[in-house]
């Protein structure tokens, strides 16, 4: 694999690659950070994936997210604790995805509900994106009640998460960008409270006529959580991210269950043009189902949208009685 010398691309040395990340260079990014600006405690790893390494990380002065969103809510971004998600192999290809995730979040801007990107350097020739310090993601929360009695889980407050992540994907939605890898262990919790939407390595824009996207082959894909039309034609929407919320929906309510558990990677397309779902829960409200299954519906266009699943959960949030109190 031919690797890159970052450092001279970012920093301004002789040193050139492709054209896209010539033209991201081009004029210095308003989100870089000046490498003393940005401790990393590579003893203290927070999450590993395929491609990169998440380490706890000190943010010294001002986040650049300042700059664009001066808001209340940010003015905690300076002189804080960060996630720092460092690429763990980079070539070429692989640095021209690690800018287009960039691109991704900046143009996405600030939102409550998506994690919060702080800035990025580069650092032995890896690049680092800075991330706002969550508590923990909500698979390895929702896993961590299987141990409790289901009489105790506030299903609650299960709604009122998927109301906050139905609000980042509307969000997203209206960017025209389709997120692609929407699953529990890419939902960050800060707090007891709040959720929201993380890891945009593989989001993109969809097309503005037929508002979808259509992929190459070239990436590993998250297979258990893309809708049929995504498996079948590598075609990806609005409503392909419905398909993957309902299976982040099972992820919830299965307490952290891995999805066709009992299937081979395999069987999963034969499974779904036969017509057949994942199972229904028997100790949640029905509409609960009733939600979870509409995701699953075969054509796009009978699917829900964010925005009609944002009315739903709020809905049940202002109306639920007793019914939505706790897993039965």
């Amino acid at each position: 694999m031919e690797s890159i010398d970052l450092e001279s691309i970012i920093w301004g040395d002789s040193c050139k690659t492709n054209d896209d990340i010539q033209e991201f260079n081009k004029n210095k990014d308003q989100f870089l950070i000046t490498r003393k600006n940005l401790a990393i405690d590579y003893g203290i790893v927070l999450g590993k994936g395929a491609s990169s390494t998440v380490y706890k990380g000190y943010l010294k002065g001002r986040s650049p997210l300042l700059n664009v969103e001066n808001s209340i809510k940010c003015q905690q971004y300076q002189d804080c604790d960060v996630a720092v998600k460092v690429a763990s192999t980079l070539g070429q290809i692989e640095a021209t995805r690690w800018i287009q995730e960039i691109e991704a979040i900046k143009r996405l801007g600030y939102n409550e509900y998506i994690v919060s990107m702080l800035g990025w350097c580069i650092y032995k020739n890896s690049y680092c994106l800075a991330f706002e310090m969550a508590t923990s993601d909500l698979l390895t929360y929702v896993r961590s009640l299987s141990v409790r009695d289901k009489s105790e889980i506030d299903l609650k407050h299960f709604v009122a998460y998927l109301w906050q992540i139905s609000n980042a994907m509307s969000f997203i939605a209206a960017c025209r960008m389709v997120h692609r890898d929407l699953a529990a262990r890419n939902i960050l919790l800060f707090g007891e409270n709040k959720a929201k939407v993380s890891d945009f390595g593989l989001c993109c824009d969809f097309d503005r006529d037929t508002l979808t996207y259509q992929a190459s082959l070239t990436k590993r894909l998250p297979l258990k959580w893309l809708s049929i039309e995504a498996l079948l034609e590598r075609r990806f929407s609005e409503k392909s991210d419905i398909w993957s919320f309902g299976v982040l929906m099972y992820e919830m309510f299965s307490l952290g269950k891995e999805p066709y558990v009992s299937l081979q990677n395999n069987e999963i397309i034969s499974f779904l043009s036969q017509g057949n779902r994942m199972e229904h829960f028997d100790d949640v409200p029905e509409e609960i189902n009733e939600i979870m299954s509409s995701c699953w519906e075969r054509e796009p266009g009978e699917r829900p949208n964010f925005d009609n699943l944002i009315v739903r959960f709020r809905s049940i949030l202002e109306t639920s009685t007793e019914t939505y109190g706790y897993i039965k």
